[in-house]
């Protein structure tokens, strides 16, 4: 289909729908005659008018009258519009296009913004594609402890380091498609790496290389091929804290060759979710306090000379005030960490014992709190560090 639009037409008696080309949209409203098998009488396909007049009694079908219906997004072989590009001056832009699977077609628009006296001008537009790496990729994502959830919706607690499971099946249809020799996985917040099994039994794939990125992570292998394709299976760890996290996952070939999209579906017997979305149990906004020591010893000798506070962030659409104190058990704050606006996130600081002014702080026990307000409530989470020297 080399057009992002689907065109109807409703049966006006039965209402059914189903889909045309675009010129028999325009021709409608028409009469549809139908020719019948005389034997089992099943309607056996669309006739002329001249062809229909000349049937035996026994062959003449139903006449359906059709009429315009709506007109639709083809979303089963169209992507959405990606990210917009803006540009404010003359310069050569490259821009990858991540595309949820290979497609026959793309479609682009250019807008141009500015007043009578402007002069603007697209030189040239150039697209770059490679073949395919594979035929098909999909993927499923499961808890690791539960790869097959109670109706197939994968739903985790947020703020919750936890680990699951990314089952792979690609297929080759042809000797000369390229193949791939890594993985990409991106997400909000980025995803951690822990291992990476191929095979039927699965066994730990130990030649790798990985990378982490901004977004995720890549973890790279020996050259997978028509000839050596096998089902894989990624573990990763991910902090859920939005109540709807999409990962993006895809093969990757060598040098500079597109990344080819993984897309969710049924990869093995083994997960029972075949989505590649994560949602979270609560959509109600939290915070989560944790400290990587529960006592600080800030004398020097480099062991728990500083303790890290972090606060979880979940749930929060927009950004909050968040603030992060210490405080001693009479209630006087000591210590401000951080006081700004921040969105959902993990957000490290630490403390050194000290107090506003540069002073060490007496032994004793503390309170580290972490508070956020927002249009709803305001929360707060805490933590007791003990101070020894």
């Amino acid at each position: 289909d080399d057009t992002p639009i689907a065109y109807f037409r409703r049966d006006r008696d039965t209402g059914v729908r189903e889909e045309v080309s675009l010129s028999e949209y325009n021709n409608l409203p028409r009469r549809a005659l139908y020719r019948r098998d005389p034997t089992t009488g099943a309607v056996l396909g669309e006739v002329t008018r001249t062809e229909y007049l000349s049937l035996p009694l026994a062959e003449v079908g139903p006449a359906r009258d059709f009429v315009q219906a709506d007109i639709r997004a083809d979303v089963e072989n169209w992507s959405s519009w990606t990210p917009p590009l803006q540009l404010d001056s003359s310069s050569t832009v490259v821009m990858p296009l991540e595309l949820p699977s290979p497609r026959e077609f793309l479609q682009f628009r250019v807008f141009f913004n500015g007043h009578a006296a402007s002069t603007m001008r697209l030189d040239s537009l150039v697209v770059e594609f490679s073949p395919e790496l594979v035929s098909t990729a999909v993927g499923e994502v499961a808890l690791a402890s539960d790869p097959n959830p109670v109706g197939g919706v994968l739903a985790v607690p947020s703020g919750v380091d936890t680990s699951f499971v990314c089952d792979i099946l690609t297929q080759f249809d042809e000797d000369d498609l390229a193949g791939f020799r890594g993985l990409k996985l991106t997400a909000f917040p980025p995803p951690v790496f822990e291992r990476l099994q191929m095979g039927d039994p699965l066994v730990e794939v130990a030649d790798i290389e990985v990378e982490p990125i901004a977004e995720g992570f890549h973890v790279f292998f020996p050259p997978v091929t028509r000839q050596n394709n096998q089902p894989m299976r990624l573990t990763f760890r991910l902090r859920l804290l939005e109540y709807h996290t999409p990962l993006n996952a895809f093969l990757l070939g060598d040098g500079d060759v597109p990344p080819h999209p993984i897309v969710a579906g049924n990869a093995s017997a083994e997960v029972g979710t075949g989505s590649i979305h994560i949602f979270a149990t609560s959509a109600t906004p939290s915070i989560k306090a944790l400290l990587s020591t529960a006592v600080l010893t800030p004398n020097g000798d480099r062991i728990n000379d500083e303790v890290a506070v972090a606060a979880v962030l979940t749930q929060f659409a927009n950004e909050v005030p968040l603030a992060i104190e210490i405080f001693d058990l009479s209630g006087h704050r000591v210590r401000e960490l951080i006081a700004a606006p921040r969105a959902a996130g993990v957000y490290r600081e630490t403390w050194d014992g000290r107090d506003d002014t540069g002073a060490r702080v007496a032994p004793g026990l503390y309170l580290c709190r972490i508070g956020v307000s927002s249009d709803i409530a305001s929360t707060t989470a805490t933590q007791l560090i003990g101070v020894a020297y």
